[in-house]
């Protein structure tokens, strides 16, 4: 017996209008007091249900990080097996360090990506304040747990991947060294 498999697409998603926020399809606010550590990207997983452009990447912090003049970088990532690939864009830094970030948005040139499963990454130069993340359990189906019962169980599930790296430019190619079990919550914008 043979089935067939079809790819998410415009079956499951409408398309993407543009000014409008989408998440990935797990994505929520999920908790809060979590901490971004420095020297440490966070890969987050972002699943494009119909070919879409974005021009912006936004994050949820609920209260400011570091100290004066503290950032943060973010950029996309292609998908290379159910891990972070190859850059596709770095958008740039965005500043951290004020009571008013509430929910950043980094512009960036707009970038068409195809239906498919995409990493957003995220790294800051100083550790954060509390900031909304989403818990472990929303992307195990995903990208995978290390076994039945990490999944299930309420520790040990997969909800992105990280990679130890001092701040500064993104690099070309990921190298993540491991799953985080819950990661910052972001959306795109549709251009």
């Amino acid at each position: 017996m043979t089935i067939a498999v079809r790819q998410p697409s415009s079956l499951w998603h409408p398309g993407y209008v543009a000014g409008r926020y989408y998440a990935g399809q797990f994505a929520g606010a999920g908790g809060t007091g979590a901490t971004i550590s420095t020297a440490t990207i966070y890969y987050i997983p972002f699943i494009v249900f119909n070919k879409g452009r974005f021009d912006r990447i936004c994050f949820r912090y609920t209260t400011a990080s570091g100290s004066a003049g503290s950032l943060a970088r973010c950029g996309i990532y292609n998908d290379a097996g159910g891990t972070p690939g190859s850059l596709i864009i770095d958008a740039g830094t965005f500043a951290t360090d004020t009571a008013a970030i509430a929910n950043p948005e980094v512009s960036m040139s707009a970038v068409d990506l195809a239906t498919g499963l995409y990493w957003v990454a995220l790294i800051e130069d100083t550790n954060s304040g509390a900031n909304a993340w989403c818990p472990y359990t929303f992307f195990s189906e995903v990208i995978g747990g290390t076994s039945v019962t990490a999944i299930i169980a309420s520790s040990g599930g997969a909800a992105g991947k990280s990679q130890a790296m001092a701040f500064g430019a993104l690099p070309a190619t990921a190298a993540p060294t491991g799953s985080v079990a819950s990661t910052p919550a972001c959306v795109l914008r549709a251009a």
